[in-house]
């Protein structure tokens, strides 16, 4: 029997944080497009989208919407936003969105695509606001969900019941404020007992700010996810890779974004901040983390890890014995320089774990990281004249091995864009975080050729075909000998507007 009276005041807790300045989510909150979800689901395997992560306050600022935030959206072609940001920023701010239509690529079934997204009027973001009254007004939610399996088959061994629950506070104002607490308890993890007399197993909080000051970009506090350049040292974003839109190959440009969901991995927990001085900007980040691992020793009694464990359960005594035995400490800096056409940036990242990473001795393993701690650097760039974009990244970790990527897309007409990206990525390359562009699951051991169409033959029917070609110089699991891979894909679309 579990503890009501803890239970009890978890529940008034959320009934007043409900009542105080509650509002009802209203029309200007939209999620994001279906074919961004999809994409979204398609490559990174995704099968319970947490779609707060994907929502915003809408309409945004169409002068102001940054190309990170396009790409999300899913609405617009990777052709059709750089098309958008090359007028933007060489004929100056929109009076109104119908002005779209003289851009290239765009025509009126677009901009009416566009309408419930952006707007040319002043938005709420665009006014600067009192600290004081970001916290104070808003919007106020509390989400929770309860589920359980009926399965008999379920974990005996489980030491807490049965179901699965979820906590979200949250408090945003607009999109320049967020403030958040999450919470999560999978089926058959103590609740309100044993390991976990304080209810849930998992807690995450956050506070986002961003874009108060012309000069202060973002500061995030708590957890919070980072994302560096085309993600060869590390991506905790919206991240795209071989789906259903052939030519979105472009990670979108946003390094810091608070965490708002349950997943136990994939972000970090400190303190960062984004600042910008003209064309400058300065991004730095530290983050201290404890994960979950087993720890062994070696016959000299010295303790190692094998490896992480990233799944969050932690239902057996096997599972909790594993929680939080490895800490992790990263810090690094992002220096960039912007123009309005151009960009090129600097990253390192330096990360150390308080115990050796040591994995099972196996052949196709050799390569792979050993030891307390990794340093990696990069150098990415994007080069954007009128129709082309170019863009890519280089990295070096710290055993000497290097990392390419680079791309290339371009619009060949109205109807018609193409993308070509190269990678190369050493079997000595070692980068825990990186979540680049590739076909394996880590950003290692990889040299490849990707070409990718998008045809609009009409404004009802989409073509999208690509077709990827790589090589494994060296071992793969299971493979017990250097592998070439082939991938193709084609797809029509048809919707009735």
């Amino acid at each position: 029997m579990y503890p009501l009276t803890s239970f009890g005041t978890l529940l008034l807790l959320c009934l007043l944080y409900s009542t105080i300045g509650f509002s009802q989510i209203v029309d200007s909150l939209l999620p994001i497009s279906t074919d961004a979800l999809e994409l979204q689901a398609e490559t990174q395997g995704v099968t319970d989208l947490d779609m707060e992560a994907f929502q915003l306050q809408l309409p945004l600022n169409v002068n102001t919407v940054t190309e990170g935030v396009l790409l999300q959206l899913g609405v617009l072609s990777s052709q059709q936003i750089q098309a958008f940001l090359y007028y933007r920023a060489n004929f100056g701010p929109f009076i109104s969105l119908y002005e779209l239509q003289a851009i290239p690529h765009f025509d009126l079934a677009t901009i009416k695509a566009l309408r419930p997204y952006l707007s040319s009027k002043q938005h709420t973001d665009d006014y600067q606001a009192a600290l004081a009254d970001l916290f104070r007004t808003g919007r106020r939610t509390v989400q929770t969900r309860w589920s359980q399996s009926w399965s008999k088959r379920d974990n005996t061994s489980a030491l807490g019941p049965p179901f699965q629950l979820t906590l979200r506070l949250r408090h945003q104002h607009g999109n320049k404020l967020s403030i958040g607490l999450q919470a999560e308890k999978d089926a058959g993890e103590p609740f309100f007992r044993g390991a976990n007399r304080a209810g849930f197993d998992f807690y995450s909080m956050h506070a986002y700010l961003q874009n108060y000051r012309h000069w202060l970009k973002a500061v995030a506090l708590g957890d919070y996810k980072l994302s560096l350049g085309q993600g060869l040292l590390i991506y905790q974003g919206f991240s795209t890779s071989k789906g259903s839109v052939a030519t979105a190959i472009k990670q979108a440009d946003r390094k810091l974004a608070p965490h708002a969901s349950t997943g136990e991995s994939r972000f970090l927990r400190g303190a960062a901040f984004h600042l910008q001085f003209g064309n400058l900007h300065w991004t730095a980040f530290g983050s201290l983390k404890k994960l979950d691992g087993a720890v062994v020793a070696d016959t000299l009694g010295q303790a190692f890890s094998r490896n992480f464990s990233e799944s969050g359960l932690h239902r057996t005594a096997s599972e909790l014995s594993r929680k939080g035995k490895i800490r992790q400490s990263i810090l690094g800096q992002q220096i960039e320089w912007k123009s309005a056409n151009w960009m090129v940036g600097t990253n390192i990242l330096w990360a150390n774990f308080r115990l050796p990473i040591v994995p099972t001795a196996a052949p196709y393993n050799r390569y792979h990281f050993r030891g307390n701690t990794q340093l990696g650097l990069s150098v990415h760039y994007s080069f954007r004249p009128k129709n082309w974009q170019l863009f890519g990244e280089v990295a070096r970790s710290r055993n000497g091995a290097y990392a390419h990527l680079h791309s290339l897309l371009v619009g060949l007409g109205p109807k018609l864009d193409l993308a070509l990206s190269y990678r190369h990525y050493a079997k000595a390359y070692q980068a825990m975080f990186a979540n680049a562009f590739r076909s394996s699951t880590r950003t290692q051991n990889e040299t490849g050729w990707y070409i990718g169409i998008q045809l609009r033959p009409h404004r009802q029917w989409t073509l999208n075909a690509h077709i990827d070609i790589w090589q494994h110089p060296w071992l793969q699991f299971r493979a017990d000998r250097p592998s070439l891979g082939r991938a193709y894909r084609l797809r029509l679309n048809y919707k009735r507007k």
